[in-house]
């Protein structure tokens, strides 16, 4: 590339190199085979087959058939649906074959929720909440619209008054400008307990490019890859990889201590030369450094492609290097009237072990429990499992002439 810069010529020499991190150079596979109403034996074209939390995905044919492409060996959750029908979920693992699978879908029955009808006052005031827990309220959040919001449906719940509950009969649709990707998002179940302040939600999603003429794709793949560079998903590749303390993560196992019949302690006050004693209280936590490979294992099952991640009590996770979010926690921490001090998280296990493939994909999910940084991350942050973090590094090179 030659430009003219009177009265010197510039010569810019361009270097891009592409770095994959994360995941390692293997065999692909397809998953394919045809969706057939249950009870009748015919095709049903129209149906969405996808594998659940990736951009895979396509549409069956008028002949009911799909194929979905370019899968790694893994365990992976597929997905098939269609308007009208139970949404199916089929568990597949991929051990270096090609899959056929028949998928046989069945009429939905009419579910007996406790769907609520809310005037637009309330209703407005419910999916507030209901979107800064959903989708979150981190930046990438703020630029995240839920299309058809009118789909959401809220329930009561009778054995706590005050918590909110939603669901959505057909996917939500969600564009997200900072990432570039629209979301399909199957949401099977949502929780808010005000009281305690925790969320849970769980459902089925698929990602797709957002065609945005008016963006520059770069843009999209820099903003992708600074969130990913210390979410969850990073933590999950890097413990695969043997990495994560090289990527910056740090771990510590939150232990209670035992201090009863402990001797008490002598205190100086300060600024006077008295002294007193303090009995320590009976239980104190205290933080105990580990090594990924503790807590962090692969599955010893026979033929299983699978890791298990198992501890007891809490793991806090500290990412020493600047996150995306950064702005963000320090925002937070001022408005909690705390000190920021770096991308913290705390993880409990609800289930033991909790089961990953080799892309970081949970096969329990709900088996753990985020805080702190992570416990930010909703909708509004995720990245499809089979993101790749590409990095382009651009040198620049000018050689003067004449």
């Amino acid at each position: 590339m030659m430009r003219h810069l009177s009265p010197t010529i510039i010569r810019l020499f361009v270097f891009v190199t592409v770095l994959l991190s994360g995941y390692t150079a293997s065999a692909q596979y397809s998953i394919s085979g045809t969706v057939l109403n249950d009870a009748t034996g015919k095709p049903l074209g129209g149906a969405s087959v996808y594998i659940n939390g990736s951009t895979i995905g396509t549409v069956t044919s008028d002949s009911g058939t799909y194929t979905l492409r370019n899968i790694n060996t893994g365990f992976y959750e597929v997905v098939v649906s269609y308007v009208g029908y139970q949404t199916l979920v089929y568990k597949a693992a991929i051990q270096n074959i090609d899959l056929k699978i028949t998928f046989k879908l069945q009429r939905k029955v009419e579910e007996m929720r406790n769907a609520v009808v809310l005037s637009d006052a309330v209703r407005e005031k419910w999916m507030k909440i209901f979107l800064d827990n959903f989708l979150g309220i981190t930046e990438p959040a703020k630029r995240c619209k839920l299309v058809n919001d009118e789909e959401v449906l809220f329930e009561t719940d009778d054995e706590n008054p005050k918590a909110i509950k939603a669901y959505s009969a057909v996917p939500l649709i969600i564009e997200n400008k900072q990432f570039g990707y629209r979301i399909h998002f199957q949401l099977e179940s949502f929780f808010f307990d005000p009281a305690e302040g925790r969320t849970f939600f769980y459902g089925y999603s698929r990602f797709e490019e957002l065609k945005d003429k008016e963006k520059v794709p770069g843009r999209y793949l820099r903003e992708r890859t600074a969130y990913y560079k210390g979410s969850t998903l990073h933590f999950y590749h890097s413990l695969i990889a043997h990495t994560s303390a090289a990527e910056g993560f740090s771990m510590q196992l939150i232990k209670q201590v035992d201090m009863s019949g402990k001797k008490k302690m002598v205190l100086a006050v300060p600024g006077s030369p008295r002294k007193v004693q303090a009995q320590p209280s009976n239980e104190v936590n205290v933080a105990v450094p580990i090594i990924a490979d503790s807590i962090f294992q692969k599955d010893t099952a026979v033929g299983s492609s699978l890791f298990t991640l198992s501890f007891e009590s809490k793991l806090r996770v500290k990412y020493a290097k600047n996150p995306a979010g950064k702005k963000f926690l320090m925002m937070h921490a001022m408005v909690e009237g705390a000190m920021y001090d770096g991308a913290i998280s705390y993880i409990e296990m609800l289930e033991r072990p909790v089961y990953m493939d080799a892309q970081g994909s949970l096969y329990n999910p709900m088996g753990l429990q985020f805080s702190g940084y992570w416990g930010f991350e909703k909708v509004g942050n995720m990245l499809p499992v089979d993101f790749k973090l590409v990095q382009e590094v651009y040198r620049f090179h000018f050689v003067p002439e004449g």
